[in-house]
């Protein structure tokens, strides 16, 4: 009945023709109940939450509600934390083996993997909050966080890709497939 945040994160992932069938009610959601990874990432994330205060001072609170924009009603969100600092907190429990892929504590937070980014877009969009702090914890030894200022532009930029998206997933064309498993 909506499109979420961890839908434009799949969507942008390689995952967008599962996300619209999913919708459709044509391919089961995964269960992801006995995933370890997942179940580690939830145990995990009041931690989390923790250590960027503690390193940062921004003080956190969970976010224990859904989101929803207010123009678009389809377009909804979930995010970890609110900030202190007028922003959401966005935390993940990532391998070790993932830390390459990511810029320097100091780097710009545009060079984040692009499924990071268009999530925090998402939230930052839904929330109407003006940015997005970005941490992760790399094998359980490694704590970096990005602040990514989401301006209006890239909210209304957003909202349209989501749109396109969601009308495809409301009946349009599945676009071409991008694995041999969607193919079939």
């Amino acid at each position: 009945a909506a499109w979420w945040a961890t839908d434009s994160r799949r969507a942008v992932n390689g995952g967008l023709i599962d996300v619209i069938r999913e919708k459709r009610g044509e391919k089961p959601l995964d269960d992801l109940s006995e995933i370890e990874a997942v179940q580690m990432g939830l145990a995990m994330q009041p931690t989390l939450g923790r250590l960027f205060s503690q390193q940062t001072g921004i003080g956190v609170r969970d976010l224990a509600w859904v989101g929803e924009h207010p123009n678009h009603s389809w377009l909804k969100a979930h995010g970890d934390f609110e900030t202190n600092d007028g922003g959401l907190l966005e935390v993940k429990n990532f391998n070790a083996a993932s830390f390459n892929k990511y810029p320097d504590q100091d780097g710009d937070p545009m060079d984040l993997p692009e499924p990071d980014i268009v999530q925090c877009v998402h939230e930052a969009t839904v929330f109407g909050k003006p940015h997005v702090w970005f941490a992760v914890l790399f094998g359980g030894q490694r704590f970096r966080y990005w602040k990514i200022i989401v301006t209006d532009e890239m909210k209304e930029d957003h909202i349209k890709r989501a749109a396109a998206w969601w009308a495809i997933a409301q009946g349009g064309e599945l676009p071409d497939a991008e694995t041999i498993e969607q193919a079939r």
